[in-house]
């Protein structure tokens, strides 16, 4: 019988974000309260981030999605 040498779970760990990146990648959000979407947005930007909030949803949207 063969021997089985249980390991401990690992999460994914993404590789980091660099500074490099800041220009090049646009930091994509949605889904909270416009008040906060704003705000956020705001504190990414004066960070140096290029942050971009997505648009909400639309019926038609959620109906494409469902037939595909």
């Amino acid at each position: 019988m063969a021997t089985v040498i249980a390991e401990p779970y690992r999460a994914y760990t993404p590789r980091p974000f660099t500074r490099g990146e800041r220009d090049s990648v646009t930091i994509l959000f949605g889904g909270l309260h416009w008040r906060a979407e704003r705000i956020l947005q705001a504190v990414l930007e004066q960070s140096g981030y290029r942050a971009q909030v997505l648009p909400v949803a639309t019926k038609e949207d959620l109906l494409t999605g469902r037939e595909v």
